[in-house]
């Protein structure tokens, strides 16, 4: 259904949300159980809320790419400090940390 109308039932954050992010985290790690989760964690316990993830398996199964859309109202973390905490997770390959630019 949804190649023809581009519509997706039975899912949830299927507005913009691209709209609502004061920044994107993108992390490159391993593809083991546990892994999504504690970065999902160091997230979490910065206050940021995730509006948006989007993963992507690599060819093999071995490893994937999480794009991470959130937002900080409100959270006095430092980003680069939450990029740094994600990037120490073991079986994390890389975390790239990205700020939105809205045009008011």
């Amino acid at each position: 259904k949804y190649a023809a109308v581009q519509i997706a039932d039975n899912c949830v954050n299927t507005e913009d949300s691209e709209a609502l992010h004061t920044g994107v985290m993108t992390v490159r790690h391993l593809n083991k159980v546990g892994v999504l989760a504690a970065i999902l964690e160091e997230i979490r316990g910065a206050g940021w809320n995730v509006s948006d993830v989007n993963l992507i398996m690599f060819c093999g199964g071995q490893a994937a790419s999480a794009r991470i859309g959130f937002t900080r109202q409100g959270s006095t973390a430092d980003p680069k400090k939450v990029q740094s905490a994600v990037q120490a997770l073991g079986d994390v390959l890389a975390a790239t940390l990205q700020e939105a630019h809205h045009a008011d």
